[in-house]
């Protein structure tokens, strides 16, 4: 008989696979030809108005290589545009494009959606429980690996 720890070991490895391929299943749905990786630069860009690129790589813990490759292919496929900050124009600031928003608005939705769906049977006290097993798992992993 399976222990607690090797149950919740594989529970969260189902969880992790399960929302990835329901992500790639809904982009593929909008008709996109965007990776979930591109979904979520799209995504640490909305967050914030005028961010600049190093402040996008750093908070998606990529080099800013790395995230320049992205945001060309990205910038190709009319997602982003880039442009010179004003004030220093040493720094490049990336924008969604009409068209990302669109794209955002629609995964902002699928995720409320899921989560939605996750808990309507759940009682407050179900909730409660779910909430704080996940703050744990946040709280081990930033803790142990770094932010989020």
């Amino acid at each position: 008989m399976k222990n607690i720890y090797s149950i919740l070991n594989e529970a969260l490895v189902i969880v992790f696979n399960l929302v990835l391929k329901a992500e790639e299943k809904f982009i593929r749905s909008l008709g996109v030809n965007l990776s979930i990786t591109e979904i979520h630069t799209l995504e640490a860009i909305a967050s914030d108005v005028e961010k600049p690129m190093s402040e996008i790589a750093s908070r998606l813990s990529i080099t800013l290589g790395t995230l320049t490759t992205s945001i060309n292919n990205l910038e190709k496929k009319g997602f982003v545009k880039r442009k010179r900050s004003e004030k220093d124009r040493r720094v490049v600031i990336v924008n969604l494009t009409e068209k990302a928003h669109d794209i955002m608005e629609k995964h902002t939705s699928f995720h409320e959606n899921m989560v939605h769906e996750i808990v309507t049977e759940l009682n407050k006290q179900e909730e409660y429980a779910l909430m704080k097993a996940l703050n744990n798992l946040i709280d081990y992993f930033t803790n142990k690996y770094g932010e989020e």
